[in-house]
């Protein structure tokens, strides 16, 4: 799995992204002394001007399976992440400056797992950009 640092080296979360044909999932586990792991499956879904994503988890907290909708513009370098559905609550935005840049900035709204919605944006960048991503970069997060 991978780590992400915060910028004193410390580490915060830790991630792995899958992606076959037929499916794409994120391994998640928030913190640096959870063993807990959450699985985020990735399912596309059509659209006609921007490319979509249903992102769908089982939150332990509440008990129940929840969805997020990923909305992109057709190159992955802006994305909008809802609650739901898109009349859901904006939870997090994400923006390259260019499909070859390896970094990217977020926008993560206030009582959203912050760790969660990063690891997401790394899946999004990953979905849109596989060539690139597939050489790895380090990451480290200011939080």
């Amino acid at each position: 799995m991978n780590t992400i640092y915060d910028m004193n080296n410390k580490p915060q979360f830790k991630f792995q992204y899958k992606s076959s044909s037929s499916q794409k999932e994120l391994l998640f586990s928030g913190g640096e002394e959870s063993d807990e792991i959450i699985t985020v499956k990735f399912i596309k879904i059509s659209s006609s001007y921007l490319k979509s994503y249903q992102a769908q988890f089982y939150n332990k907290a509440t008990n129940r399976n929840e969805t997020l909708l990923i909305k992109s513009d057709n190159f992955g370098t802006f994305n909008q992440i809802y609650y739901g559905d898109e009349s859901g609550p904006l939870v997090g935005t994400s923006e390259k400056a260019n499909m070859v840049q390896m970094s990217f900035s977020m926008d993560i709204y206030p009582g959203v797992d912050k760790f969660l919605i990063i690891a997401i944006g790394f899946c999004i960048d990953r979905l849109f950009n596989a060539k690139i991503a597939r050489f790895g970069a380090a990451a480290a997060v200011a939080i």
